[in-house]
This record gives structure tokens, sequence and C-alpha cells, in this order.
């Protein structure tokens, strides 16, 4: 993990965004995985009709949609020789994030999940520093996210590295399948339009603090666990 990293002592990950129409041959995955990563956690997204319920919830503002992403989480750094052979197998390079989870998702290995998985990936507000986005977001916007929304599942990802176009943070958010075409039950306050409206301006002024919306990407895929 990088030095200074806001979130030492928990997860490393690698996060993989596919873009276009890229497909992975799943059984290939998990052959490297087998050889090369056996203890890992991973995770495979992607865009299909399921997840294409939930299209209201996209936000393309840099034109680089992702179509699906890979997700590799362990307590410690990943090989060189899994993470070439991966590059090698998506085309692209991972970013290289700490990560913590304050909602865990049990899914079983082979499960898809049968909601949609939001992924949000952003670049913070001009002029916020790494203690100030930690604090924000990592600290305040934590519990209001979950308290605001219907989330099912909650992964931070503190992006320490990329070679190309950089995020600052991947968010991981897992919601129930009605989430897809209702903001109700989005925003987690079905038949109460007062509850919705709380809600929502709760999780705006608290986004408003770090997150510049002119630089964030969000799409929801489906989402499985590979090992």
């Amino acid at each position: 993990m990088n030095p200074g990293s806001p979130i030492d002592g928990n997860e490393l990950s690698c996060i993989w965004l596919l873009i276009g129409e890229q497909r992975i041959d799943q059984q290939s995955l998990k052959a490297l995985l087998s050889e090369l990563a056996p203890s890992a956690l991973t995770y495979l997204a992607v865009k299909d009709e399921h997840s294409e319920r939930a299209h209201q919830w996209t936000r393309d503002p840099l034109g680089l949609q992702p179509s699906g992403r890979i997700a590799i989480t362990n307590t410690h750094s990943l090989s060189d020789a899994l993470i070439e052979a991966i590059n090698a197998l998506t085309g692209t390079t991972p970013y290289h994030c700490s990560t913590r989870t304050p909602r865990r998702l049990p899914l079983d290995c082979g499960e898809r999940y049968s909601g949609t998985l939001q992924l949000c990936c952003f670049r913070r507000l001009e002029g916020v520093n790494d203690a100030q986005l930690a604090s924000a977001w990592l600290g305040d916007h934590t519990s209001i996210a979950l308290n605001t929304q219907s989330t099912e599942g909650y992964r931070q990802h503190w992006v320490n590295a990329h070679p190309g176009l950089s995020f600052d943070g991947i968010v991981e958010e897992y919601f129930p399948a009605a989430a897809a075409l209702s903001v109700e039950h989005f925003f987690n306050a079905v038949g109460d339009r007062g509850k919705l409206k709380q809600h929502i301006e709760a999780m705006t002024a608290s986004t408003s603090q770090f997150l510049d919306l002119h630089q964030s990407q969000v799409i929801h895929l489906s989402d499985s666990r590979v090992n």
C-alpha cells in the first residue's frame, strides 16, 4: 500500500475498467486466479439487459463509460505476473487502490447479484486535498450514503496509482432490482415523498463537498463473484 494512504490496514484492490464492447472469457480469468491468486476475492461486472434497466442513473460527462469492470481485492499486493496476465487478457491497465468495505454483500463463488452494481468513478473538486477528501468521502459521506439509499453492499476504493486517465476514487454500491426503475426505492423512501426529498437533498449536499460531477462517471452493471 502506498505510504500516506488514508485507509491503511484495509484491503488492497486492483480494478480494471472495461471499455466498449469488450467481453472477458470467465474461464480464462478463473484459470489465472486459481494459479496466481487463489485467496483473492474477484468480481466481474458486465453491461447487459438486466443492468440496462437502471439506465436512468447513467452519467457520462467524459464520454468514457465503462462497459464492465474486474475487481480483485486481497489483503496483500497482487503478483506482477497476475497483473500482467490480466492486462493482456483485458487490453487495459488496472487502478491500484486501497479499499474499505463499510457494508459487505455476501455472494457465493459463481453467484450473480440479483440487483445491479452502481459503479461510480469520480474526480475530486479542484482545491480538495487528500485529507479533506478522506474526511468528506470516507468519513462524513459514508453514513449519509448508507442511510439515505437502499444500498445492500458498499465498497470504497481510494486510487493510489494509474498510468493513464485517472480518477481519485471508485465507489461500488449494490442496489436491489426495484431501485433500477424507482427513485423511491433507490433512495429508500417508498411511499414517503417528504423522506425522499430529504434523502436526495442530504446526498446532494454531501457529494457537493468533494465530488466533481463534471468529471465523474456512473453506470449500472450486472456483477458476479468469480472466485
